[in-house]
């Protein structure tokens, strides 16, 4: 089944990033690390629809890096036992699976 989440990461980014695109650079490196994973809690994520809050950034102590709270929203998919799909195939491999 697909699910609609509300979740909180530790977006980590380095200083030369801080700037005019703050944002937009903490959402992709959001996208980046979130999108395409798979957790047991969750299932695999679909996708990030929007960021709900970020806090500011914290300076990481011994590395310097920032380390940014983000509460975002993201689209899951988690299967369940026995739970069926129906699917298209467009294509078939040289495995011929």
């Amino acid at each position: 089944m697909y699910f609609v989440i509300e979740e909180w990461k530790n977006v980590i980014i380095k200083p030369s990033q801080l700037g005019p695109r703050y944002q937009q650079y903490i959402e992709d490196m959001l996208r980046n690390s979130v999108e395409g994973q798979c957790s047991v809690k969750y299932g695999y994520v679909i996708c990030v629809i929007r960021i709900i809050h970020s806090e500011p950034g914290r300076v990481q102590d011994g590395t310097g890096m920032i380390v940014v709270k983000v509460k975002y929203q993201a689209i899951v998919f988690k299967p369940f036992k026995d739970e069926r799909k129906s699917k298209l195939i467009v294509a078939q491999g040289t495995k011929n699976i």
